[in-house]
């Protein structure tokens, strides 16, 4: 099985070096940057262990595995998924199926944008790794995984062929969902990083500094949880006005298994995969500033926060909280996402927002 995993960070590591140990497999990674990965990676798991990789084809060149691949994985981040789809197009064909573990920045639009409504497609609900790049193309850290996880695979046929490879690739157990809105919506990075951000710098201004960096995660306080469960709240009313059923799609609380703020901000504090992640900010002076240019700004915000958003005017959904993130964001990042609360700024054009594909009503993405 020719398997091309497509990005070479931490989770095209980490996807690779577990993908390469079945003997069934031949693992490609297509990367801007193939010369500094070495052919063979190092794996730590969460138990600290340590094992290597198979040997792994690494190349920049998608004529050289595209064509043959049985199965296509997008590993980049959100923001980079239109520059893979772009460099695989000329080269894929039908056989091969094709897609993302990042689905909630509008990859199934975007796919179909460029390739049109193709058959074999998928996509995760959740990353299937927690993980981080110990030496870049070299060595990778999974620091947690799951016991199963929640995919879309397009199977109109009725047949559970790839649903059993997909369990056997991953030694996981799969739950199959049946479109692709339902791992394409989601209140996890979306809805996580963005509440957290503006919970720490809605007050900031440029005579602020602060005196550390804050922990993302350790830190997390009982006002970044009000935000987030509001916003999970407001999606859930958008998530209630669309047509099709959406019910497996757990509230925040269902997800963490909290009953209120002060749980939630317990739980996030204490979960060992998150230990250590500090908040991206700016050396200034003496102190710190938040960096703006980081991926919870710059992918959290206009790939996701975003989406949410262009689904809300869809449905014709209030979303206050949502609102207000993004008002704050937007001026931090130069960009004009919203005008007003019922129309999307000019910059929205850019990002891969339902309306960006010309989908004005929601009858039209089911």
């Amino acid at each position: 099985m020719n398997i091309v995993i497509c990005g070479g960070g931490s989770m095209g590591h980490a996807i690779a070096g577990e993908l390469s140990l079945h003997d069934h497999t031949n693992i490609s990674v297509l990367t801007r940057s193939p010369e500094r990965w070495e052919n063979i990676i190092n794996i730590k798991t969460p138990k600290e262990e340590t094992y290597k990789s198979k040997q792994l084809f690494i190349t920049s060149e998608a004529n050289k595995v595209i064509p043959n691949a049985d199965i296509i994985i997008i590993t980049v981040p959100n923001f980079g998924i239109k520059e893979v789809i772009d460099q695989i197009a000329p080269h894929y064909n039908s056989k091969s199926w094709i897609g993302s573990v990042q689905c909630a920045g509008g990859f199934f639009w975007t796919l179909f944008d460029k390739l049109g409504k193709i058959e074999k497609t998928f996509g995760f609900q959740r990353v299937p790794y927690i993980c981080r790049t110990l030496k870049y193309g070299k060595s990778v850290h999974i620091m947690g995984n799951k016991d199963s996880l929640d995919v879309y695979y397009n199977h109109t046929d009725g047949s559970n062929t790839f649903k059993e490879t997909l369990e056997e690739l991953f030694s996981v157990k799969i739950n199959p969902f049946n479109h692709y809105l339902d791992v394409s919506i989601s209140n996890s990075n979306p809805i996580l990083h963005p509440t957290r951000l503006y919970a720490l710098f809605k007050d900031w201004n440029e005579k602020i500094t602060y005196e550390k960096e804050f922990y993302f995660y350790e830190e997390w306080n009982n006002t970044s949880s009000e935000l987030l469960i509001q916003c999970d709240k407001e999606l859930s009313e958008v998530i209630n006005k669309i047509p099709i059923d959406l019910s497996h799609i757990k509230s925040i609380k269902q997800h963490y298994e909290v009953d209120n703020e002060t749980e939630l901000t317990f739980k996030l504090q204490s979960i060992n995969a998150f230990k250590g992640i500090k908040t991206s900010m700016l050396k200034q002076n003496d102190g710190f500033i938040p960096n703006f240019s980081n991926r919870y700004f710059t992918e959290d915000i206009p790939y996701g926060l975003l989406l949410i958003k262009g689904l809300a005017l869809l449905t014709k959904v209030d979303v206050p909280t949502i609102d207000k993130i993004l008002f704050w964001s937007q001026k931090h990042l130069g960009l004009e996402l919203l005008i007003d609360k019922d129309t999307l700024g000019r910059d929205s054009k850019q990002y891969p927002v339902p309306q960006s594909f010309g989908i004005t009503n929601i009858n039209e993405i089911l």
